[in-house]
């Protein structure tokens, strides 16, 4: 099968970017979804408060999935539900009027071969579940996702009476209400940081209005109960410890890209977003590949990942208007961000080349007391060990390895190191708040060399795990890569 751009997953990222593109005249867009149904994780959150910035109005997740469904068979998107990529070339485009990158499909057994011009992976995310947070206790029955929970609801299987609640992202208080729904009690929404994750009007209308206690400051020991779950038993910020009884626990937030396709078709993958890197026009590092949506930022609401789609799809145009002419740009300035800050999107920029929405996307990190939900976040960055000491562990072969940073100043330690530029990238450092949450950072400074290019306040929320951004009228001003890095302080 030969299509013009293949889409891989069928959330509201790739289902933008299809119907985009076949509205500009693209001849065949093929979507290619993995569950039995379009429209991404909104299709099971039966509440509202999706689509306010891509349709401009509030409606209910199955109704926005469906909205996007609909949009996309009217448009003459195909769609493949129920069908699994299962290998992408790394093979561009060489010319002529086929399609260079090859796919894959399982379909239900079936297999097939779908011949490209260009390819969207749009493939989400997914929360790291109880196991890799390493989570200590008993193994019962009653533990889940916000995904799977989503699901068991959806499927009225869900046997719950009495929750707990990991988590206070965004994503967790959704839970909070997929459980009313189901008919089961929120005992207590749990966190080990010093406060909620999420926005004050989400915060208010889900526990708030039920009085669900939200814990901060407090650690998860353990997990008790034999074939299903009886209690949870967690450290208060007091240092008290205390068993709250419940029969389910829904581990939330803590996202992880969904990637695995991603590495297998040999890209690299960013050590701080587990996500590969991209540009401002979502293009990876090889002629022809695109990337959108929560694969590359997890967890941004539906309607951001809609519009990261939208704009992908504006970079395949121009791909797909002559491919053979059309010089792929090389990977451009990178961008490296240090504590707090977990990741930046996008993490490649170049002159006249805006992000989505004019935006750089700054993830603030967990902090330090969010050690007992195990080992999520960025990989430490050590010094290297003195002679005769330990070794250090083997590198893990999933995660880039950060590289030497050959000319960043530090400023206030008397250091400097000028030795040329071996790589071409963007360094962000913060600066703290004043307020009374230490983890606030309010001003960043964007630097080239000895030039300042822009420096000013952070917008959006700026507390962990939280997604803050700044403007980027500035990314004109970045002069060729032999200027120098950039830095953001």
């Amino acid at each position: 099968m030969n299509v013009d751009v293949l889409v891989i997953g069928g959330g509201p990222a790739g289902l933008a970017a299809a119907i985009e593109l076949r509205r500009a005249g693209v001849g065949r867009v093929l979507v290619a979804e993995r569950e039995t149904a379009f429209g991404g994780i909104a299709r099971h959150s039966a509440h509202s408060g999706y689509g306010l910035r891509d349709f401009h109005r509030v409606m209910t997740g199955p109704r926005y999935a469906a909205r996007y469904t609909e949009l996309a068979a009217r448009a003459g998107v195909e769609l493949l539900a129920s069908t699994t990529v299962v290998d992408v070339s790394l093979s561009p485009l060489t010319g002529g009027g086929g399609g260079g990158i090859r796919a894959t499909l399982d379909a239900s057994g079936a297999i097939t071969t779908v011949a490209a011009s260009a390819v969207l992976i749009a493939t989400g995310t997914r929360e790291r579940p109880r196991a890799a947070r390493l989570i200590a206790g008993d193994r019962p029955g009653g533990i889940h996702t916000t995904g799977a929970l989503q699901q068991l609801v959806l499927a009225d299987r869900f046997a719950g009476r009495r929750a707990v609640v990991l988590g206070a992202e965004h994503v967790s208080f959704s839970a909070v209400l997929t459980l009313r729904h189901a008919g089961c009690d929120t005992v207590a929404v749990i966190t080990p940081e010093r406060r909620h994750q999420t926005f004050a009007a989400l915060r208010w209308g889900t526990a708030g209005v039920r009085r669900v206690p939200v814990l901060t400051e407090t650690q998860v020991l353990e997990i008790v109960g034999g074939r299903r779950v009886t209690g949870v038993v967690v450290r208060r910020a007091n240092g008290v410890t205390e068993t709250i009884a419940c029969d389910s626990v829904i581990v939330s937030g803590d996202w992880v890209p969904d990637h695995e396709l991603v590495r297998r078709s040999g890209f690299s993958i960013d050590r701080g977003s587990l996500a590969p890197p991209v540009d401002a026009s979502m293009r990876l590092d090889a002629p022809g590949w695109f990337a959108a949506g929560n694969l590359l930022h997890g967890a941004e609401t539906a309607d951001v990942c809609a519009l990261d789609g939208r704009h992908a799809a504006r970079g395949i145009l121009v791909w797909l208007a002559d491919p053979v002419a059309t010089a792929w740009p090389g990977p451009g300035v990178e961008v490296r961000s240090g504590p707090p800050f977990a990741w930046t999107f996008p993490n490649r920029l170049r002159p006249g080349d805006p992000p989505p929405r004019g935006r750089l996307l700054l993830r603030v990190s967990a902090s330090g007391a969010a050690a007992p939900y195990g080992p999520g976040g960025n990989p430490p960055v050590t010094e290297p060990r003195p002679p005769g000491s330990d070794p250090d562990p083997p590198p893990n072969p999933h995660v880039t390895q950060p590289r030497a940073n050959r000319h960043v100043e530090f400023p206030g330690s008397g250091r400097s190191d000028t030795a040329p530029v071996a790589n071409r990238h963007v360094e962000i450092r913060p600066r703290p708040g004043r307020g009374r949450h230490s983890t606030e950072i309010h001003t960043v400074e964007v630097r080239q060399g000895d030039r300042e290019l822009w420096e000013g306040r952070l917008h959006g929320a700026t507390g962990p795990n939280r997604t803050a951004w700044i403007p980027t009228g500035w990314i004109d001003e970045i002069r060729p890569p032999s200027g120098g890095i950039t830095e953001l302080t």
